[in-house]
């Protein structure tokens, strides 16, 4: 991946109550003084963008609201002018302002004073076009002179070592449609009174798009959502490691096909025969309120198939078996009276350990 980074503006979003009532917005993009000065900026950038792309946090997003997507629109009339070498400065100062001014009213109205500054970039990955909206939060450094005598600097920009937790990587497109990538979007939270996402959700208006890793947690989540209170605990036990080990075949799933073999056998010989469509109906709903496009199938990440875990009401007891664990080794069951039975047998070789 070679990044070229040929603008930069920024703008400070001044949240700060004694910092006054408004942004303190940029009228021009950033100039460097020198030709080094510029090569450390880009490299500083390039090194953030990098990172961001890698980080397990970062999602694979399309805009949402297509038509009235602000962030879309500005980004669409800044690619419109790439070729318009007399007016392309203009055009990023000013849809800039625009994406800075919206952050902070949606920051102002939340209980975050995560203060810093946005940072716009117009960059390309191996020759293709990109938008980097990064918000960068300010950090505080030690300056050591010549004389060793100390200088307090107050904000600094985070250092490159350090990971962006607001970030937004736009493909430029000349039409964007839904079910597409889009961008990447990072939205981590920094403190736990810090609104969760409200990065994506309400200045990006972005949703994200379903792979086959966020498909496998998401599932594993609404399998048990759906069937731990209708099922019996023993049906529904059987049930949850039948799923499991299907999901560890690593062969494409869909509720379609799969979903009546792992649970019609297990029910009562009067029910066997029941539609279950509906079941499936409530997996797919709350999966489609969540992500766009198609998730009524996936080749499932085997990494991220969940343990089982049994846990006492107090949390003082917890039994976790991981899901490759040879069945064959232990058996479980729930008795009459509610007794849960974990039997390990000696071949497992069972040692405590702390």
């Amino acid at each position: 991946m070679t990044v070229s980074i040929s603008k930069i503006i920024a703008h400070k979003l001044n949240l700060e109550k004694n910092g006054g009532d408004r942004a303190i917005l940029a009228d021009s993009l950033i100039q460097f003084e020198n030709e080094q000065e510029g090569l450390e900026a880009f490299d500083f950038f390039t090194t953030h963008i990098e990172q961001s792309r890698e980080q397990g946090f970062v999602k694979k997003c399309q805009f949402w609201d297509l038509e009235g997507n602000t962030i879309k629109s500005n980004v669409e009339r800044i690619y419109a002018h790439l070729e318009d070498v007399d007016n392309i400065d203009q055009v990023i100062v000013d849809e800039s302002k625009k994406m800075a001014l919206k952050l902070r009213k949606i920051m102002m109205g939340t209980s975050s004073r995560s203060d810093g500054s946005l940072f716009v970039l117009l960059y390309s990955i191996d020759g293709n076009n990109h938008i980097g909206i990064l918000k960068m939060d300010p950090d505080t450094g030690v300056e050591v002179r010549d004389d060793l005598t100390i200088k307090v600097r107050n904000e600094m920009l985070p250092s490159k070592r350090e990971k962006l937790h607001k970030a937004a990587l736009i493909l430029c497109k000349n039409e964007y449609i839904e079910n597409d990538l889009h961008l990447f979007a990072l939205d981590r939270q920094k403190s736990s009174n810090e609104p969760a996402k409200y990065f994506m959700e309400e200045f990006l208006n972005v949703k994200i798009l379903p792979d086959d890793r966020n498909l496998t947690v998401e599932y594993q989540k609404e399998m048990v959502s759906v069937f731990k209170d209708v099922l019996p605990k023993e049906i529904f036990m059987e049930f949850n490691q039948r799923f499991k080990q299907r999901l560890l075949t690593g062969e494409y799933f869909t509720l379609e096909n799969d979903f009546d073999s792992l649970v019609r056998d297990l029910l009562p010989e009067e029910s066997r025969d029941a539609d279950l469509s509906e079941y499936k109906r409530m997996v797919q709903r709350t999966l489609v309120r969540k992500y766009p496009g198609e998730v009524t199938g996936f080749s499932p990440a085997v990494e991220k198939i969940n343990p089982t875990i049994f846990q006492s009401i107090d949390k003082s007891i917890e039994i976790k078996i991981l899901p490759d664990a040879d069945d064959g080794l232990y058996d479980k069951n729930y008795q009459d009276d509610g007794t849960f039975v974990l039997t390990i047998y000696p071949e497992a070789g069972l040692e405590e350990k702390k």
